[in-house]
């Protein structure tokens, strides 16, 4: 209910005693329902894996977005989160000053993140999240275009069917699409 609406599922914790929020990302959590870092099979498996619970074997559309998100660092699990290119694993607290100064110093944090989602064309089936990439500033349209190959060479490996790639206006993200299209014989 959260996933297709918030305010729906507030309400009804507030009237219904049901779980709070935190509790639902603690459960989460708990039952693998966290995403890796970047693009990795293992989410891909698992979102196949919830369609095919849902009962549903059909054609999936495929949708991928870059949105500004706000340069902060922070760390959790022995990674650092919030630099160009993804999680920066570190070992001890010597290492996290240097990583954090080189960052800072080298202007390498993340303001922009990649999105990938899996879309079931039924009603009242919230998308699937099977990506997010931190990603550069500069990103070209040859750069997405391996990004969304990839996307597509996993979602076939985890048996999803996408017909469909979609993607907002920005000039780089169609002429990536236009590259993906002239690839096809190759990846598909």
């Amino acid at each position: 209910m959260a996933a297709m609406s918030p305010a729906a599922a507030k309400y009804f914790c507030d009237n219904f005693a049901g779980q709070s929020f935190r509790s639902m990302r603690q459960q989460r959590q708990k039952n693998g329902g966290q995403l890796d870092d970047g693009i990795v099979l293992k989410n891909f498996e698992r979102v196949s894996g919830y369609i095919k619970d849902l009962g549903y074997t059909g054609p999936l559309a495929l949708a991928s977005d870059q949105t500004v998100c706000v340069k902060s660092l922070r760390s959790h699990n022995g990674h650092l989160i919030g630099a160009q290119g993804g999680d920066v694993p570190f070992s001890n607290l010597e290492k996290l000053s240097n990583l954090v100064k080189q960052i800072t110093s080298t202007n390498q944090l993340c303001s922009k993140v990649r999105l990938y989602t899996i879309q079931v064309p039924l009603p009242k089936v919230p998308s699937f999240v099977v990506a997010l990439v931190a990603s550069y500033d500069k990103e070209t349209s040859e750069e997405i275009t391996a990004s969304h190959i990839l996307v597509l060479d996993y979602c076939s490996k985890a048996g999803m069917s996408i017909i469909s790639i979609g993607s907002d206006g920005a000039a780089t993200e169609i002429l990536a699409l236009r590259f993906v299209q002239k690839s096809v014989d190759q990846f598909l």
